[in-house]
């Protein structure tokens, strides 16, 4: 069951949002029409939905903007003492969300993490997505094949490792002391941006503060995909696709390594490609972006690091 209340946002009027789900609920923000087509909006590892805060507020108003807090992250409830956390988990989520909005086709924007369950979502429910934006990703995130047992190794001992400590007691801060915790583990972070991020991502006890996100997110995911399966998923996007990314983002590097060009090669073979190089801001971008997917089945844009929206939570504890 869904419900929801208003409240205002920095930059304009939102809804918050509160699914129950088996386990828990699911909470986020809403925006716009409620009559409009929908839109998903999926944040980045460690954040929650108040990355959109001063992003939505500059789109077209004739959408409906869902902003999720993903499981362990914001309001949303954690995922159940005692079991790993596995990406594939997102996808269950964002079906017993859309089914109770009743969204039977609807679009996603997504930024990192996000993109790369919305990017999973779409290959996996292609009747379902009829847009996809990419913020900074390219919806997958293909691990070297040779390197997948030892990834899974490391995500049992770290697991492991985590009940052994699961009784200690979480840090606490001041009201200033949580915030700059935070501005310094995230230095493209504004204190304005930290501050919204916190309102989602913090609480307060009686001693102080602490940070409310679950910390299994920090590790190691034991299911992981090589490019070969990567592959195969992403042809099976019918979704029009935006991909959008920052000249100098987190992704700089990795876009240099082969599983990411082959990823890239095989999206501009894709009809419709246009590449752009700079656009002067993300407000401006964004107003434009559903235009665009309106005409073309997959645009690419890099833009400067520097018009980024309000996101990344980094490592904190």
């Amino acid at each position: 069951m869904a419900s929801s209340s208003v409240g205002r946002t920095m930059m304009g009027l939102a809804r918050e949002m509160r699914v129950t789900v088996p386990g828990g609920h699911l909470a986020g923000k809403m925006w716009g029409s409620q009559d409009g087509p929908p839109i998903l909006c999926l944040h980045g590892w460690s954040d929650n939905s108040a990355s959109f805060d001063t992003l939505i507020p500059h789109l077209p108003p004739e959408f409906h903007y869902v902003a999720l807090d993903l499981p362990g992250h914001g309001h949303s409830s954690h995922r159940p003492p005692g079991v790993m956390i596995h990406f594939s988990d997102y996808l269950l989520d964002l079906q017993r969300l859309v089914s109770a909005l009743k969204f039977e086709k609807f679009s996603i924007l997504g930024h990192s993490m996000g993109g790369n369950i919305g990017g999973l979502f779409s290959s996996t429910f292609p009747e379902k997505v009829d847009k996809l934006v990419l913020l900074d990703t390219l919806g997958f995130l293909p691990s070297a094949e040779e390197l997948l047992q030892n990834t899974l190794h490391s995500a049992v001992m770290d697991f492991f490792s985590y009940e052994q400590q699961i009784a200690k007691v979480p840090k606490v801060y001041s009201n200033d002391g949580i915030l700059q915790r935070l501005l310094s583990a995230n230095q493209q972070l504004t204190e304005e941006s930290a501050k919204l991020l916190l309102k989602r991502g913090a609480r307060k006890t009686p001693e102080g503060y602490v940070f409310n996100r679950d910390f299994r997110i920090n590790l190691h995911l034991p299911e992981r995909m090589g490019l070969t399966h990567c592959l195969k998923l992403q042809k099976k996007l019918c979704a029009q696709v935006l991909i959008v990314l920052a000249s100098d983002g987190w992704l700089k590097d990795a876009l240099e390594s082969y599983r990411f060009i082959e990823l890239m090669k095989a999206y501009k073979c894709m009809k419709n490609v246009r590449n752009i190089n700079k656009s002067p801001s993300y407000i401006f971008l964004f107003n434009l972006c559903f235009f665009y997917l309106c005409l073309f089945p997959l645009q690419y844009f890099i833009i400067p690091q520097k018009t980024r929206f309000c996101f990344f939570f980094s490592d904190l504890s």
